[in-house]
């Protein structure tokens, strides 16, 4: 299915577009949000209903690229947030009215592990800060979310010693137990992973 987009250097995600676009992409899988929020030059929005789903390939011209999260909801218009320009140097020709997207090699990006969320101390508590991967936030965890264990750490009462060691300490996989906003103790397993950003010179 060929779809135009317009490109919205301002996000930070993949792909939003509209429920009848959505309706014609073969998903790997779909998570439903009711009362999603967003925050623009419009105002922060905490009323839309969205569902994120991951399509299984996505290609720009000859350049494809695969698992790629996308975004939709009801008359949303269809947008190319900097998750999916990252993969790209980007040339826009005001002259030209025109828009060039020459895809960038692995060999071309820097690297960074990352379990798909990062965490923060405040108050001597342990607080999710933000969620960056899309399995990550498929498996329920949020920004917000209160860290009360870490592998083996208890974080119910925390210092930056404990908090730091922890971290440092954590390996290629972790065990996490939170407790959210509905005050529900969740248990999750997450694995480090690779996440390629351009390395620019």
């Amino acid at each position: 299915t060929a779809i135009d987009f317009m490109i919205d250097t301002g996000s930070s995600s993949w792909i939003h577009t509209s429920t009848e676009v959505a309706d014609k992409i073969n998903p790997f899988s779909k998570v439903k949000y009711i009362g999603a929020s967003g925050n623009s030059l419009g105002g922060y929005n905490t009323a839309r209903q969205e569902v994120r789903m991951l399509a299984k390939s996505f290609r720009i011209g000859s350049h494809k690229l695969d698992s790629i999260p996308v975004s939709y909801g009801a008359n949303r218009p269809n947008l190319l947030g900097n998750a999916i320009l990252q993969n790209y140097v980007l040339t826009i020709s005001w002259k030209d009215k025109g828009v060039w997207l020459d895809p960038v090699s692995d060999s071309e990006k820097e690297s960074i592990e990352s379990f798909g969320f990062y965490t923060k101390l405040k108050d001597e508590q342990a607080l999710v800060s933000s969620v960056v991967d899309f399995e990550a936030e498929a498996s329920g965890i949020r920004p917000g979310d209160l860290v009360i264990a870490y592998n083996e750490f208890d974080f119910s009462t925390i210092n930056k010693e404990t908090y730091c060691t922890a971290i440092h300490a954590a390996q290629d996989s972790i065990l996490l137990t939170v407790v959210n906003a509905e005050n529900d103790t969740l248990h999750y397993t997450f694995r480090k992973e690779n996440y390629y950003v351009r390395n620019i010179q």
